[in-house]
């Protein structure tokens, strides 16, 4: 009744799923690699939004582009659809919202 657990016996891999088992170990070196670069940029960055903040608007705008792609492309496309004097009618409704949020 109150015997030992037995130990799980492990079986030997074959030599393919060696290579799959060796594959995922060089992955999550690299991921783990890639995890202790990006908080070492995030370490000597600055705070995040504060730093983003305080950077020009262009660079702003790149760093969302990047961070968010497929949204961009849906704003792109949609600004196309829209026609230039539709755009035209709403920036000068937006722009001087956003220059007194920016100042």
């Amino acid at each position: 009744m109150n015997q030992p657990p037995t130990p799980a016996i492990m079986p030997v891999p074959t030599t393919a799923q060696q290579l799959v088992l060796n594959r995922i170990a060089m992955q999550r070196g690299r991921l783990a690699l890639l995890c202790a670069e990006r908080q070492q940029r995030q370490a000597t960055a600055g705070t995040g939004w504060a730093a983003l903040l305080s950077t020009p608007l262009l660079y702003q705008a790149v760093y969302v582009a990047r961070q968010h792609p497929l949204a961009v492309t849906a704003l792109v496309a949609g600004a196309v659809a829209a026609g230039p004097k539709r755009l035209a009618r709403w920036a000068g409704v937006l722009l001087p919202l956003l220059i007194r949020l920016r100042a």
